[in-house]
């Protein structure tokens, strides 16, 4: 099977997914890709993520932190 095959046969199954599915799969995509390491250093890194790093950092310095079991329990409903 070729890569233009496998990508249309994604594409094909995405498609037909509903609404709550989409929102599944969307979560399992994201977490492949926070697990996937994709970039070597900080410069490789887009520019957006970049400044929502260093704004995440700074907030930490300032002592603005959200609870871990609210931000878990949110992301669940969210993608449940």
């Amino acid at each position: 099977m070729t890569t233009a095959n496998v990508k249309s046969a994604i594409f094909e199954k995405v498609k037909a997914l509903s609404s709550n599915d989409a929102k599944k799969v969307y979560g399992m995509m994201l977490e492949y890709d926070v697990n996937a390491s994709l970039f070597q250093s900080f410069d490789e890194i887009p520019s957006e993520h970049k400044r929502l790093v260093k704004k995440g950092l700074s907030d930490l310095k300032r002592g603005r932190m959200q609870n871990a079991n609210q931000f878990i329990k949110e992301i669940k409903k969210k993608y449940a």
